[in-house]
């Protein structure tokens, strides 16, 4: 991805160390998961991990339609939040 040099405005590799053209140091920034992102992407997945529990209780206790209700929304949080998990785990790791 090309980024704009704060010295001299010309484009460069958002790799780059340093600017190609003007020489001028080029801070690279590290996109890490904010706090309020990891925080709310594990609250999914735990509500998420608690509906379908509850889901799972009431269908073996033989109330399938109300387990439906617990168990549908519950198992689209987690199939939601995993991916969204595992993607933000391997942006922290390549940024490291």
């Amino acid at each position: 991805m090309l980024i704009k040099c704060p010295d001299c405005g010309k484009e460069i590799s958002d790799q780059a160390q340093s600017c190609i053209h003007c020489g001028c140091p080029i801070k690279q920034q590290k996109s890490r998961l904010t706090t309020v992102q990891g925080v709310a992407l594990i609250a999914m997945l735990l509500v998420g991990l608690a509906a379908s529990a509850i889901g799972v209780y009431l269908y073996v206790d033989c109330m399938e339609f109300e387990a439906m209700f617990a168990l549908v929304p519950g198992l689209i949080l987690i199939v939601a939040s995993v991916p969204l998990i595992i993607k933000a785990l391997q942006r922290s790791k390549h940024n490291k």
